[in-house]
């Protein structure tokens, strides 16, 4: 939250695309489609299991750019958060 206080609107664009695209190659939103609109038993296996599990670099992760893939807005420009 202070990291995106600071942040423009193209900034902020990108690090949401950025975490949009991370939690998609992730295992956490299949598997909450799963629980609750496929199989509909509402019993999702997050992984990790517990908020305990995750740690500063998981966190970080979801934030990193994303190489060649990142979002370029209109101008060509790159809006990077830090660097």
């Amino acid at each position: 939250m202070t990291q995106g206080s600071g942040l423009n609107l193209a900034q902020v664009l990108v690090v949401d695309y950025r975490l949009s695209q991370h939690c998609l190659a992730g295992h956490d939103f299949f598997e909450g489609v799963r629980a609750v609109l496929i199989d509909r038993d509402n019993a999702p296996t997050w992984s990790p299991a517990s908020l305990a599990e995750i740690d500063d670099a998981l966190l970080d992760g979801y934030f990193a750019p994303l190489g060649a893939e990142d979002l370029v807005l209109a101008g060509g420009d790159r809006a990077r958060k830090n660097g």
